[in-house]
């Protein structure tokens, strides 16, 4: 297993002041290309959801600069086993409280109130999810016997946990306090918002571009990986379509 980042030589840097060497390092352009390759002879849960809390580290210690990859680089590094990264390095120690689906009914919801709570505690990461299913998933009466279907589960639980947080309904404010909200955003920096928000949709589409070409076409899989509610994907793969 391996997590891989792109970031600015400057903070890479500042990565070197509190991480270890990475397993390999890779120029692209003015940046580089980072991972850390993990043993993989035993992963559950508890191991995914140190790996979704060294990606929170990392992103801590970069200031919000590591734009995560999927593509691994060739790597003649160290190979660090997860507990024992997790123990020396990491930043965060815990995750939110345990809860307990009795069946396969429950769990994707239980998962979906999980994934909630991750966003809120700022942790929301795949793997926290599918650490979590995973976990969850051994406390249940007749546990789903394939790992490939907790990964199904978990692409399914980001992408609508980004449709959520996309539309405001897991931040939304109430009464006197969502007018107000209205009003200041209405009247300040409004020109300037429209103007990111057409930035991080170039962006993300471009992301959307490189992961078809690359031969990933599950919406699913697509929203996970960058980001995006399910409905925005399919917007996106749309307009790329009718553009080539």
């Amino acid at each position: 297993m391996y997590i891989t980042f792109k970031t600015a030589p400057f903070n890479y840097e500042r990565l070197l002041e509190v991480m270890p060497p990475p397993s390999g390092v890779q120029r692209e352009g003015n940046a580089l290309i980072v991972s850390y390759n993990f043993e993989t002879r035993m992963i559950g849960g508890k191991q995914m959801l140190r790996v979704a809390l060294i990606k929170k580290s990392i992103e801590t210690v970069l200031d919000g600069h590591a734009k995560w990859r999927t593509n691994p680089i060739p790597c003649d590094g160290t190979t660090y086993t997860i507990d024992d990264f997790f123990i020396r390095y990491a930043l965060f120690k815990k995750w939110p409280k345990w809860v307990w689906p009795r069946n396969r009914k429950e769990l994707r919801r239980k998962g979906m109130w999980y994934a909630k709570n991750l966003y809120h505690a700022d942790l929301l990461h795949y793997e926290a999810v599918l650490g979590a299913l995973y976990t969850m998933n051994r406390r249940m009466n007749k546990r789903i016997a394939k790992f490939e279907v907790l990964e199904e589960k978990a692409r399914w639980i980001m992408a609508k946990a980004y449709e959520s947080i996309e539309s405001g309904e897991w931040n939304r404010l109430q009464g006197g306090e969502l007018q107000t909200a209205r009003r200041e955003a209405g009247g300040k920096g409004g020109k300037a918002s429209v103007e990111s928000r057409k930035r991080n949709a170039a962006q993300r589409r471009e992301r959307v571009r490189r992961l078809l070409a690359d031969g990933v076409t599950d919406p699913l899989i697509i929203a996970a990986k960058v980001g995006a509610g399910k409905s925005t994907i399919y917007n996106d793969i749309k307009a790329i379509k009718a553009a080539s």
